[in-house]
């Protein structure tokens, strides 16, 4: 057993476990949001169902995955520099783990994209390469991991190496792509639905924060991949990559609360929600209000000698009565 030389542990594993921590935090929140998604659930399409569940399934082994490789590397081997120049093969299954969720989330966004563009078969052909050949070349990188067991492979081997630039490369491509397509779609609506203006531009905003944070985490892989070659914060940044997709799917569902109330004060809404990953909402009618009625009321007293007018005012919702007397004084109602 060769012990590690001061700092290496720090400089090897810091920014790996400081990503892994950050993603753990993230889990907690796809938790949390998965615990508010159930409670209005229950109207969601059956495939809408099933995408979520295999999310928060592979969201938790991967979880689990992280915790081991932080107890492992951390804790386990932390003394012995040999060991830790070894991968594990939590890594390999966690990475297969982060590439299915990441898969599914941009498979419900192309579906979006569907929606939005009345069908436009370019663009989802676009898109569906795109996701196709990420999932391809992250599973190719998941099974590279399994065959080379040395973390310096990465950067030795040739081809392991382009493997890691191509496949973040990709990633950075498909993730700004398909927030480039909905973006343009929900401006493109904005001066077509004028009543739904607000809710268009939430969603347009979340968009764009979405796309440029997954974004700027696929531009960080390949930067600290170059050159950070005695640290494993790639990894990291690779990981977490998964974290924020099902955090934004888990974002769009439960965002749809959000936007019922602020739909509700709107009449004859023209945007169909669901074309947005949100379900139709009946809203509620304004019924018109009822028509005053205005009465006026004389009052006219007949005497021997003639009639005096004594005035008459004005009254609302007041039913009219007639009166009359049997004496030479009499009094009615005009309406």
């Amino acid at each position: 057993m060769i012990p590690p030389p001061p700092g290496f542990l720090l400089q090897f594993l810091g920014g790996f476990i400081v990503t892994a921590c950050v993603g753990l935090v993230f889990y907690g929140l796809t938790v949390a949001q998965a615990v508010v998604y159930s409670h209005h659930a229950a109207d969601d399409p059956k495939w809408m169902k099933i995408i979520v569940i295999l999310v928060i399934l592979f969201d938790s082994l991967h979880a689990t995955m992280l915790i081991r490789v932080i107890v492992y590397y951390g804790f386990v081997i932390s003394d012995d520099l040999e060991a830790m120049a070894w991968t594990n093969w939590t890594y390999a299954l966690g990475n297969v783990c982060n590439t299915l969720i990441v898969f599914l989330v941009q498979c419900f966004y192309i579906r979006r994209i569907w929606l939005l563009s009345a069908g436009s078969v370019s663009l989802i052909c676009i898109s569906a390469f795109l996701v196709l050949s990420r999932l391809g070349f992250f599973i190719v990188l998941s099974a590279f991991t399994f065959q080379h067991r040395q973390w310096v492979t990465f950067h030795q081997s040739r081809t392991l190496s382009a493997l890691v630039d191509v496949s973040g490369s990709i990633a950075l491509a498909t993730d700004s792509w398909l927030s480039l397509c909905i973006l343009y779609f929900l401006r493109k609506n904005r001066a077509r639905f004028q009543r739904t203006e607000g809710i268009l531009r939430w969603l347009m905003i979340y968009t764009v924060n979405t796309g440029l944070l997954s974004a700027i985490i696929s531009t960080c892989v390949l930067v600290s991949f170059a050159k950070l070659q005695q640290s494993l914060l790639f990894v990291g940044f690779l990981l977490l990559e998964g974290r924020l997709s099902a955090n934004s799917i888990f974002g769009i569902l439960n965002a749809r609360l959000i936007l019922r109330k602020r739909a509700n004060n709107v009449l004859d809404i023209d945007v169909e929600l669901s074309d947005m990953g949100i379900p139709q909402v009946q809203l509620p009618t304004r019924f018109p209000q009822p028509r005053r009625i205005e009465i006026f009321q004389e009052t006219v007293q007949i005497t021997d000698t003639g009639h005096v007018d004594l005035g008459g005012h004005n009254e609302s919702d007041v039913v009219p009565s007639r009166t009359s007397s049997s004496s030479k004084v009499g009094v009615y109602n005009e309406v």
